[in-house]
């Protein structure tokens, strides 16, 4: 549930970024978006497959 509400607010952002006139800037902020929750994404994925939680981080 909190991963939803924390990605709600992303994507509208990128939804914006794309509906202006200069799609470069749906693209970067897609990007930018992408690249911070990599690590949430793997760091939860770690701790699904098993991984104690403090080695994960």
């Amino acid at each position: 549930m909190a991963i939803a509400l924390h990605n709600f607010p992303e994507g509208l952002a990128v939804g914006v970024s794309f509906g202006s006139e200069n799609t470069s800037d749906g693209i970067i902020t897609a990007l930018g978006i992408g690249l911070q929750n990599m690590p949430e994404g793997l760091i939860v994925e770690d701790i699904g497959c098993g991984m104690p939680y403090g080695l994960a981080f």
